[in-house]
């Protein structure tokens, strides 16, 4: 399949060499007959064959674009989707947060209180046993 692509790239090479050569000397000389008719035919059915692949190729490659334009606007599209999500996210976050530290802040109020009243019960149990020593005495 190479060998055939380097064999048409080379023998249009000598074509379009040929045709420049007929062009440079066409216009100090005459037509020669050394090229018939056939040949300038051919050249121009290779050539109309090569126009051809060009535009096929050409078709293909607005296509790759087009498709691959498609994929950047999902492509941007999900991504503003992914941001709108994870700015939710983020709020979520931020409220669990704010949450997690009144909840902190209540139990921290709660272990001081919890203190606060053991060491109440202890001086109340300390004088109730003091006052119960007196009464034995």
């Amino acid at each position: 399949m190479k060998g055939d692509k380097m064999a048409k790239r080379s023998s249009l090479g000598s074509m379009v060499r040929r045709r420049l050569s007929d062009i440079t000397n066409s216009l100090s000389q005459p037509k020669s007959p050394a090229f018939p008719e056939k040949d300038l035919q051919s050249d121009n059915a290779s050539t109309q064959e090569l126009l051809d692949h060009l535009v096929k190729e050409k078709m293909a490659l607005v296509k790759l674009i087009q498709e691959k334009n498609k994929v950047i606007e999902l492509s941007g599209s999900e991504v503003q989707s992914l941001k709108t999500c994870l700015q939710k996210m983020q709020m979520q976050n931020w409220t669990l947060a704010q949450t997690n530290s009144h909840m902190l802040a209540e139990v921290n109020l709660g272990k001081q209180r919890l203190k606060a009243l053991q060491h109440e019960i202890a001086c109340k149990d300390s004088l109730l046993k003091t006052k119960i020593l007196q009464l034995k005495v």
